[in-house]
């Protein structure tokens, strides 16, 4: 996992975990707020901020980011890391074997390392393969067109 990845997951951990804890020291009511509750949503928003700001330093030096993302309103570091993260760089994927059986692997796919449990193999960003149909998409597409015309209006493959 690189340190965008990382730090886009930890980003997410914090603000679930803070609405959570808001979310109970609103339902506590005035007779049971305690400030060491209200003072310890802020920290937790604190760290949210910071892991933020990390997020845009990570980003400064980012091509994406900086050329076209940065250039789209409503597409803050936050959601540009987010999108940077899971769909433009590459991916380190353990593959779990069942009873020592051969693992079948996409033909893009890199194995790193084979141990006689799983493999380890790094998968490309999913922007380069996502231009490639599948059997799936193939599969998926002919559905369609076999299905209702109700079905047919949510084809957003074809144009």
């Amino acid at each position: 996992m690189d340190r965008l990845r990382l730090l886009v997951s930890t980003f997410e951990d914090l603000q679930k975990d803070r609405i959570r804890l808001e979310g109970r020291i609103r339902s506590l009511g005035t007779q049971m707020k305690e400030t060491y509750f209200e003072e310890l949503a802020r920290d937790v928003r604190s760290l949210e901020e910071s892991v933020a700001k990390e997020i845009a330093v990570e980003l400064e030096g980012d091509p994406i980011y900086t050329t076209y993302l940065s250039r789209i309103r409503g597409v803050g570091p936050v959601l540009a890391g987010y999108l940077i993260a899971y769909l433009c760089r590459p991916r380190v994927v353990k593959v779990w074997r069942k009873s020592r059986s051969v693992v079948e692997l996409p033909k893009y796919a890199k194995v790193l390392e084979e141990k006689k449990d799983y493999v380890l193999v790094e998968l490309p960003p999913v922007c380069e393969v996502a231009g490639n149909p599948s059997k799936l998409t193939n599969t998926l597409v002919w559905r369609l067109e076999a299905s209702s015309p109700e079905a047919r209006k949510w084809d957003t493959t074809r144009r």
